[in-house]
């Protein structure tokens, strides 16, 4: 199989695992694709992109990097009381942790809110790739953010490039 038809497939399988959010509240008006040409400029000209579920989930994938190089974003809602229970401090990042390291050992989660979002940061193996997505919740309204890469150094800086600017626009709105 080629480089390209595994990430072809790879972003394929991510796509459909970033519905798992459901339907959006108030970040229905995001224009997702716009955001997503955006974050595709950030990461530069050998990326590109796919919107999937109505305007709702992009992946960004580039096809003529070396190893499997990518980012999705998500928007839908979180309203099981995750949200509540992390600003009030009932489920800690250690709880979160260790949840997240009964699947994967590598995992470590760490704080990251954003604007009024309540979010953590998790860090992670998958596989031969590295991984980090970043959550945020605001008002049940929820964002999800990955970035996969087969080195942990191009998955973290793809995700401080969204950090920086793309996460804190979609935050803002």
């Amino acid at each position: 199989m080629t480089s390209s038809t595994t990430i072809k497939s790879y972003l394929a399988t991510l796509v459909i695992v970033g519905f798992w959010a459901g339907p959006a509240a108030s970040f229905q008006d995001i224009d997702l694709e716009a955001v997503g040409k955006r974050a595709q400029s950030q990461l530069g000209p050998n990326f590109l992109g796919s919107m999937g579920r109505g305007n709702k989930s992009v992946t960004i994938g580039c096809a003529s990097c070396t190893g499997l190089t990518m980012v999705t974003m998500s928007i839908g809602r979180q309203t099981d009381g995750t949200e509540e229970r992390v600003r009030s401090g009932q489920t800690t990042m250690a709880d979160l942790e260790r949840q997240c390291q009964a699947n994967e050992p590598t995992c470590r989660v760490t704080r990251a809110d954003v604007g009024g979002a309540v979010g953590w940061l998790t860090s992670y193996a998958s596989g031969r790739l590295a991984g980090n997505t970043h959550v945020l919740v605001l008002n049940g309204d929820m964002l999800i953010v990955r970035s996969m890469a087969d080195k942990s150094k191009t998955a973290r800086d793809n995700m401080l490039r969204m950090q920086r600017s793309i996460i804190p626009e979609i935050i803002s709105r």
